[in-house]
């Protein structure tokens, strides 16, 4: 699919780095991204788009939110907070206006899906949802254009860790209900993962006690498989399964939780979508064909990686995460990317030949253990 832009002057490496990379110019880039900022340096004839443009295409999230229509692509949250330049979180304003430019990016009726979670942020760790109440107590006209999701199960330690034991469940729902200060409804609350200690059927025992209480809506699970999906499904309607998705991880135990979703009908929000710091020699092939057809079709490296994810299926909605306006158009944009058969196939190919084997907490079967 091509688009029409204007050519700007040629970038430097540092300006190349922040177009190649949708989690934005503050945030460390993967391994992945990197690699894909060398190849388009060394490529004068890459063009960099400029977007601004509604994006069309939409997506439904599952179980008991299967009629709620939201973008193709959502906004990540996690890094406005979590890796703080020098220590310094990304300004309000600055987030605030990425933010709004995804939302006002959508079609009438559609909603964006804000990533956020409660423990988010390092001093204090509710960082991230202070923001988002920020965000919505400054522009409360902006409620009926998101749908929130909120990740929970922090232990509360002083060291960082993670709990999924009833008491502490329960605990960090109503942290998380009394962070957003009534600024906004937690429209789902996703637990965080799946804990060896504490079988899945318990906790979404609890998790539907919370929702009869009105505390949010709607259940999210993050980092689990095909099978514990099936499990928790049983017990109570799951909206959505948060996964890591790119062309860099796209093993067996991926493809089965997105083929379980699918069978289900439950959504799949696809994080980091541009890969997470892979450094296998494997890896340089599939940055090579994305950016050979990222050129073919006039649209950047990072736009061809979430395009790629986001064409899994009806139910994959990629959440690249940036705290800049002009990448968060970017990253919506990449939704309506539709590649050609030809295009695909090359994509499928390479990944199919030099993916990574795992390596996220999903892999491990402890988690899975009850």
């Amino acid at each position: 699919m091509h688009y029409n832009t204007t050519l700007p002057a040629a970038p430097s490496c540092l300006d190349a780095a922040r177009v190649a990379s949708a989690e934005g110019p503050r945030n460390r880039m993967p391994t992945s991204v990197w690699l894909i900022v060398h190849i388009v340096v060394r490529n004068p004839l890459v063009n960099i788009p400029s977007f601004t443009s509604m994006v069309q295409k939409t997506a439904r999230l599952g179980g008991s939110a299967s009629n709620v229509i939201v973008g193709k692509i959502g906004h990540g949250l996690m890094r406005m907070t979590w890796f703080p330049k020098n220590g310094i979180p990304v300004p309000d304003e600055e987030a605030f206006e990425s933010m709004r430019a995804g939302m006002d990016n959508l079609p009438p009726g559609a909603k964006m899906i804000l990533n956020s979670g409660e423990f988010y942020g390092h001093e204090p760790r509710t960082a991230n949802l202070d923001l988002v109440a920020r965000f919505f107590e400054k522009y409360p006209q902006y409620k009926e254009k998101a749908f929130l999701c909120v990740k929970g199960g922090s232990a509360n330690d002083t060291v960082f860790r993670l709990d999924m034991s009833d008491d502490n469940v329960r605990r960090c729902v109503d942290l998380s209900v009394d962070k957003l200060r009534g600024t906004i409804e937690m429209h789902h609350f996703e637990l965080a993962r799946v804990s060896p200690h504490h079988p899945i059927e318990d906790n979404m025992k609890v998790l539907s006690e919370l929702l009869e209480a009105g505390k949010f809506h709607h259940i999210g699970l993050s980092e689990t498989r095909a099978e514990t999906i099936r499990r928790a499904h049983k017990v109570a309607p799951v909206t959505s399964v948060e996964i890591e998705v790119s062309p860099w991880n796209y093993h067996q135990q991926i493809q089965d939780v997105v083929d379980t979703c699918k069978e289900l009908g439950i959504a799949i929000l696809a994080y980091s979508p541009l890969g997470t710091g892979l450094d296998k020699k494997e890896g340089h092939a599939i940055t090579d064909v994305l950016n050979d057809v990222a050129k073919r079709n006039n649209i950047t490296p990072a736009q061809a990686c979430i395009a790629w994810v986001a064409s899994r299926g009806d139910h994959m909605i990629p959440i690249p995460g940036s705290s800049h306006k002009d990448r968060t158009l970017e990253n919506t944009a990449a939704g309506d990317i539709e590649f050609s058969h030809e295009d695909l196939a090359k994509i499928d190919a390479v990944v199919a030949e030099h993916n990574a084997k795992g390596g996220r907490p999903i892999d491990d079967p402890r988690m899975d253990a009850a």
